[in-house]
């Protein structure tokens, strides 16, 4: 499926959260040290009491932004993802869509917690469409955001660098 708002063409967004730009070091691979590829930013968002829903039929739809001013990709992660049956999860922007999520996508049953997909680009739209009689069986909780200064092309790239230097390891290991 789609988020409701596309479908409907609903095109407001309830809030928008802007982070500041920090200046990054990036640490070169030294000594086998991994190379930094982001900074943890606290957030507090609790969805259902920050954001106003827009009531679509028997839906709420629950629809902010998030930026990081700079980023070159972003992700979010939510420490509290608990999820009525029919609720649905959505993350996007103007080149790619990602979801439905739902109460089968968390990570840990016993604590639920969920890490959005990491997006191109400084930010990008949540989501989140909830029918109302549901609403009190969801707890969203939106606390952290992963600032990413390098994008993920160079992400691609040191791992298909990486999958080469295992490649070329293991040559003594092939057979003619």
């Amino acid at each position: 499926g789609q988020p409701l708002s596309i479908s409907e063409k609903i095109e407001t967004i309830n809030k928008e959260f802007v982070l500041p730009n920090n200046d990054f070091e990036i640490v070169e691979n030294v000594i086998n040290e991994p190379i930094k590829i982001g900074e943890l930013r606290k957030l507090n968002i609790n969805v259902l009491t920050d954001i106003n829903p827009i009531e679509s039929g028997a839906h709420l739809i629950y629809k902010f932004k998030i930026r990081s001013i700079c980023a070159n990709s972003v992700s979010l992660y939510f420490n509290q993802f608990v999820l009525s049956e029919n609720t649905r999860v959505f993350f996007y922007n103007d080149s790619e869509i990602y979801g439905s999520y739902n109460y089968l996508n968390v990570i840990h049953k016993s604590k639920p917690v969920f890490v959005s997909p990491m997006m191109d680009g400084d930010g990008f739209i949540v989501e989140i469409n909830i029918l109302k009689e549901e609403k009190s069986s969801n707890l969203i909780t939106v606390s952290d955001l992963i600032h990413r200064p390098i994008g993920n092309e160079f992400m691609n790239q040191q791992l298909k660098k990486l999958q080469e230097e295992l490649a070329a390891d293991r040559t003594d290991c092939l057979v003619d």
